[in-house]
C-alpha cells in the first residue's frame, strides 16, 4: 500500500482491540465503585449511616 494509503487493517484491528480492553476495564472499575459508594452516601444522606470513604467518592466522581 502507499504511504498516504488506509493502515493495515490488522493494525488497525489490534489498536481497537487494546481499546476495548481499556473500555471494559473503565466500565468495571465504575460499576465497582459505584457499588461500594452509593449505598453508604445513601444511607449517610438518610440519616441511617456513616459517610462513605471520601477517596471512593472522589474516584467514583471523577470516574463519572
Amino acid at each position: 500500500m502507499t504511504e498516504n494509503g488506509p493502515d493495515n487493517p490488522l493494525e488497525t484491528a489490534e489498536r481497537d482491540v487494546i481499546a476495548l480492553g481499556i473500555a471494559v476495564a473503565a466500565i468495571i472499575l465504575l460499576v465497582a465503585t459505584g457499588g461500594s459508594v452509593l449505598p453508604k452516601a445513601l444511607s449517610a444522606l438518610f440519616g441511617n449511616g456513616a459517610t462513605p470513604d471520601v477517596l471512593l467518592v472522589n474516584a467514583l466522581l471523577l470516574n463519572i
